[in-house]
Formats: structure tokens, sequence, C-alpha cells
């Protein structure tokens, strides 16, 4: 119902009535009534400051004395209660006090000591606790760097790591390899040497893969080994290896290792690779390979520990020695990290070892008595590591005796 301006509405009979009628002035008259008592008289109230409101009564109290100090104090529990207890857990949270009060953090320890983890208690660090916390501090540490370092990681984490960009030559899985040894079947996690040419490795049966020098023993072995798995190694006759890998290096017993293993040949003079020389100097040079057991040893174990598969050095190069340098070109080698992890042994076999060819001519005179009618290639076969021996001497004369006398049997 909508009533005209000078009329109201009868909420009895829901008709439109006069204002200013009998019923009209009443229906008013209520209407005013009811909106008065509507009114809290706490909100048309204005108290001084130093007073408060009195709910009950509507008038103010003063808020020192016996009553404003009863409403303050209500008013004050009400407040509390009001505020929702999921927020006071999440601002006040006991777990982040906790974490924010720690005893480790505000703790200060001496120059000496080092704060328990456990306890959060300063300890001795020479005392026993204290030595097993800096080991296994060390640990951590050492274990973050190898993930940081490892080429897994490098991959993984490109957009935060910069991955140095080798030239690698890959081994593929089943690949037969063999090793010169004279512990036939011993490997540990260490770095070892490996080659695919079985001469070559006759060449390190006498000991000189693992002493360094020729210890002359008579007899030796040949391990052969199959790789479960393929592996990338870093190429050391590559310019740009060279270049990243002498950025990379920052101890220095590795790094004047690094040094010696690979000099180069400049203008017919021989230098140790250094960042000083120029770019465009080091394309022309030529490189050369130093194998030297504590150079190699040093580069090859912080090679195994940055997380790479180790290294690789093509036959050919030419070598460089103690006293200075040599027409020689070196045999293939490889340098494995984790080796038993990466290889299998498939089998050791025991050979003799010669040093020149009156040695290999008594046995493979002996070994023809005992296997009379054997052919030629089958005795070449039988004496490949020590004729590939013969074939790195310089003496012609030696080589041209041996043959002609192997023929002529």
């Amino acid at each position: 119902m909508v009533c005209k301006t000078d009329q109201i509405i009868n909420p009895k009979t829901g008709r439109c009535v006069k204002k200013n009628g009998k019923i009209g002035k009443e229906i008013l008259a209520k209407t005013r009534t009811q909106r008065r008592k509507s009114r809290s008289p706490i909100r048309r109230m204005v108290c001084k400051a130093d007073q408060i409101i009195n709910t009950k009564t509507g008038r103010c109290v003063k808020k020192n004395g016996k009553i404003g100090k009863e409403i303050l104090a209500k008013t004050r529990t009400q407040r509390r209660k009001s505020r929702s207890p999921i927020r006071r857990r999440k601002s006040r949270s006991p777990i982040r006090r906790r974490k924010s009060r720690s005893p480790i953090r505000r703790m200060v320890c001496k120059a000496d000591q080092i704060i328990n983890t456990k306890t959060g208690r300063c300890v001795k660090k020479n005392g026993k606790i204290g030595k097993e916390i800096l080991a296994k501090t060390r640990t951590q540490s050492r274990t973050r760097r190898k993930i940081l370092r490892s080429p897994k990681l490098l991959v993984e984490k490109r957009s935060r790591i910069i991955q140095p960009q080798f030239d690698y030559i890959e081994i593929k899985k089943g690949s037969t390899l063999y090793r010169g040894t004279q512990n036939p079947g011993k490997l540990d996690m260490g770095p070892y040497w490996f080659t695919r040419d079985y001469g070559t490795a006759y060449q390190f049966a006498d000991g000189r893969g693992s002493a360094g020098y020729l210890v002359n023993e008579e007899e030796g072995y040949i391990d052969t080994y199959k790789l479960t798995k393929s592996i990338r190694l870093i190429r050391l006759d590559n310019h740009k290896n060279l270049k990243l890998l002498l950025n990379l290096i920052r101890d220095d017993d590795v790094l004047k290792g690094y040094k010696m293993m690979v000099p180069i040949l400049l203008n017919n003079k021989p230098f140790l690779i250094s960042k000083s020389i120029s770019d465009a100097d080091f394309k022309k040079a030529t490189i050369m390979r130093s194998s030297t057991n504590p150079g190699d040893y040093h580069f090859s174990k912080w090679l195994c520990d940055q997380g790479y598969h180790g290294f690789y050095s093509p036959p050919g190069m030419i070598g460089y020695g103690l006293s200075g340098l040599t027409d020689g070109k070196m045999v293939e080698e490889m340098v494995i990290c984790k080796s038993p992890d990466i290889v299998k042994l498939e089998g050791s076999e025991k050979v003799d070892i010669v040093y020149d060819s009156d040695d290999l001519y008594i046995l493979v005179q002996k070994y023809m008595k005992k296997h009379p009618g054997t052919a030629v290639a089958k005795i070449k076969h039988e004496f490949r590591g020590a004729l590939s021996y013969l074939d790195y001497t310089t003496d012609s004369e030696i080589k041209e005796y041996f043959m002609d006398d192997m023929d002529d049997s």
C-alpha cells in the first residue's frame, strides 16, 4: 500500500487514513513514543573525560569511583573475550616464539668454544663433544660443496649455477678396459688409470702405474674390466677445457700439479699454462702431456671431488719428461673416479714382463717348445703386450732383429 503525502497507513486495518484525523494523530503519537524509547540513553549521553557511562542507569559516573572502576574492569574482560582465539594463536604462536628465542641463537661462545646444538650450551672445541660437533660440521659442509659442484646439480640448477661447457669423450657401457698392475683385482673408490689398449696396459704391469717408476718385476698382471655404465671424460687435448680448468682450480697444490700435467709448446718452446698467455697464442700452442705421479694424483682427486667421471688423454700427444722435450708419443690414458661403481672385473691375466728383444725371444722359444706347431699369428697374439712394448722403443735394430727372427721361425 502506498499512501498520499498527507496520509499514513493504519497498521490494524492496512488502509490509508488522514494524518490530521483522529486515528492518524493517534498513530503518529504512538510512533514518536516508540522511537523515543528505542533511542538508547547511553548514545544520547556525552560524559566528561574523567567519567564513564553507567550502562544500567544511563548516567555518567567517575572513572576512579567504585562503580566506574567496576565498569572499566568489566569492559576490559569483555574485550579480551571478544578477541578471536585463532588470531591470538597465529600472532603469538608458541612454535614461532620458541624459534625466535632459541638458546642457540642467543648464545655467544668464546673463541675456543662451540655451541652444542642438542643442549644449547657452549663446549670446548678440543673436548670430546666439541670434536664430534666439528667433525660433523665439516662432513656436512663437504657434502654440501660436493653436491653443489656435481655435474648433475649443475645441469638441474642451470638457472642458478653456470655449468662449465667442457668437451667430453663418451666411453660407452660395455666397453672393455685394461689395467696393468702388481695387485690384480684390487680397486677402491680412489681415481684409477685405465686404457682400451692391451699393449699399453702391459707396459704398466711392472708396477709403474702405482709406484711411478720401473721396479723391474719379472711378472705382472693385466686386469680386464667392463664398463657397467656409459661415462663422460674431460679431454686433456682440448684448448677450451684447459682454460676452463685453469680458471676453476683454486687449490695451489692441485693447480701446480695440473700445470705440470699439460705443458704447452709455443714457438718451439715449452711453457707451463698460465692465465697470462693470450687466447690467440694459447690456441696456436701444441698441448703436451707429462705423466707425473704427484701432479696426476692431486688433479685426479680434485676432479673426482667435483663430481666428474674423470679425464682422458688420447694416444699420440707429445710426451714431455723431466729432462725436457721428447719426440716420444704418449699412449692412451683415462683416469676414472669411483671405479668400483663404474667398472666390473672380468678377469686377471698373469704376464711375463720383458724389457728387451732378447728376453722376448727366450720367452717365445719356450712357448713354441711347449706348444709345437703353433701358428705365428697366435704367437703374436699371445705376446701382443710385449710386442706393443717394443713398438715404443726408438731402437730400430732391436725391432728388426726380433721381427726377422720371428718370421724365420
